[in-house]
């Protein structure tokens, strides 16, 4: 085989992992556009947008806007301590750790506004683990858990925290 045909092979891949990529993007943009639909917060479409995601997110959890940099500082800042000081550092590891921490925190409050327990969120340690199987699986589960919690009838939103339903204000939350 020629290198013309191995790059034709290979090109080809790399088009349909792009596809499928962009398949998933999109299936979970919907799953999230269903889940703040359900929350009836402002403007769920933004479900769709990259990183704008973030905004209903907070908004269905009755926080301000502002708490997106929870989400996006550990990533901003272990990504380049990944590059500079290398992968298995203990600086990268340990702003990994944190990143997962705020995530589970944040998706705690996330799950517990659907009623739905937090427990499930064991499965986001799996993604920290460094055995492949283990991220495939865990991946696997919460896509299911998030597609179940998007088209269920059986999950509603609710206000979670104290057991009240939720303000009726279209505005951004004030808390």
């Amino acid at each position: 085989m020629g290198t013309f045909a191995g790059l034709a092979i290979s090109s080809s891949l790399m088009a349909v992992l792009l596809l499928v990529m962009i398949g998933i993007y999109a299936l979970f943009g919907f799953v999230f556009y269903k889940l703040y639909k359900k929350a009836a917060v402002p403007r769920p479409w933004l479900a769709f947008v990259p990183i704008g995601n973030l905004w209903p997110f907070f908004w269905t959890l009755k926080r301000r806007s502002i708490n997106v940099l929870w989400l996006m500082i550990p990533s901003a800042t272990a990504s380049p301590a990944r590059t500079i000081v290398g992968p298995q550092s203990a600086t990268a590891i340990v702003l990994n750790l944190i990143s997962l921490i705020i995530y589970l925190f944040w998706y705690a409050k996330f799950f517990k506004a659907f009623r739905v327990s937090p427990l499930w969120l064991l499965m986001m340690i799996g993604f920290a683990l460094p055995i492949a199987i283990v991220k495939l699986f865990s991946a696997i589960g919460l896509a299911i858990l998030f597609l179940y919690m998007g088209f269920s009838k059986n999950v509603q939103y609710t206000y979670g925290f104290d057991g009240n339903e939720p303000s009726q204000s279209k505005g951004e939350p004030s808390a």
